[in-house]
């Protein structure tokens, strides 16, 4: 039994002829004729009965060309899912992030990559830059997206994005009537300090310390974390650009601060692996869209 007969045989079974099976086929009907013979001789039994000008299939026949029919519902199947690949439609990726980009800006970019995604899946751990530099070292993470750290060399690392460091206050705070906030401004005020950041330290993200002076302060961990308590009533607080922009949505105020200190980030994959069309295609998107927001986010931003 050959791949050519089982073809043959399910052009006669759709078409109910040799004559049609032929035209259908682009070849004689004494090719085809030959073929159907050669499959009975194979299979041990008839699989047709003649009666006039038409052919009859047997019980048997009918029994194999349901088989023969899964067996090519298959591979349109697979014929379908390898256009999807072509297509960068289908595949799995992982995509970690730390919580910055996961809460604030990530989940916008990847509702906008799924919508026209087809037997994909896109999974989204939400983890410290330590551990996405672990995962994507080892290969369990395609994609990380994480605070730069220059002494990584164990994945490929490339820029993603640089945020300027912002400062949220309520409306009607009086820092709302200027252009920009000088960071000595910030001794008397309540603010929510960011003491350690994505499991490191302020100072290795030269965050500017503010001296106290007679002010309260709250320490927390997330930029998130910040924003809601300044949402929530108490004093102003210094985050990035995306959660300021975020922030603003819900009715915050934003201000430059005027320091050259900022979030860098970058994004990383494996070296240890080959990646697959539907990974590139994500990974190349991702980078797309952080250049168009770094742009936007400089000039909303940027000192005045």
């Amino acid at each position: 039994m050959t791949p050519r007969q089982l073809e043959v045989f399910r052009a006669v079974m759709l078409t109910g002829s040799i004559t049609a099976a032929a035209e259908r086929m682009h070849v004689s009907q004494p090719a085809v004729s030959k073929q159907i013979q050669l499959l009975e001789s194979a299979v041990g039994f008839a699989l047709f009965q003649r009666m006039g000008n038409r052919l009859h299939p047997t019980a048997e026949a009918m029994l194999l060309f349901d088989q023969v029919q899964t067996v090519y519902t298959g591979l349109k199947q697979i014929e379908r899912f390898a256009a999807s690949i072509r297509e960068n439609r289908a595949g799995e990726v992982s995509v970690g992030s730390m919580p910055l980009l996961a809460h604030f800006w990530l989940p916008r970019i990847v509702a906008d990559l799924m919508q026209n995604a087809v037997d994909t899946t896109l999974s989204l751990p939400v983890r410290s830059t330590d551990w996405l530099l672990r995962a994507v070292a080892a290969g369990r993470v395609d994609i990380g997206l994480c605070l730069s750290d220059p002494h990584a060399t164990d994945v490929d690392s490339v820029p993603l994005m640089k945020l300027p460091l912002v400062c949220l206050v309520r409306p009607g705070h009086r820092f709302e009537q200027q252009l920009n906030i000088a960071p000595h401004q910030l001794e008397t005020e309540a603010v929510v300090v960011l003491r350690s950041f994505d499991g490191q330290s302020v100072d290795a993200l030269r965050v500017p310390e503010v001296r106290r002076r007679g002010a309260a302060s709250l320490e927390v961990f997330t930029t998130a974390a910040a924003g809601e308590i300044v949402l929530a009533g108490f004093g102003v607080a210094i985050v990035d650009a995306l959660t300021a922009r975020f922030y603003e949505e819900r009715g915050l105020v934003a201000r430059a601060v005027e320091t050259d200190a900022q979030f860098d980030l970058s994004l990383i994959s494996t070296k240890s692996r080959k990646h697959t069309r539907m990974t590139d295609f994500v990974r190349s998107e991702i980078l797309r869209l952080a250049q168009k927001t770094e742009l936007e986010l400089g000039t909303q931003y940027a000192l005045r």
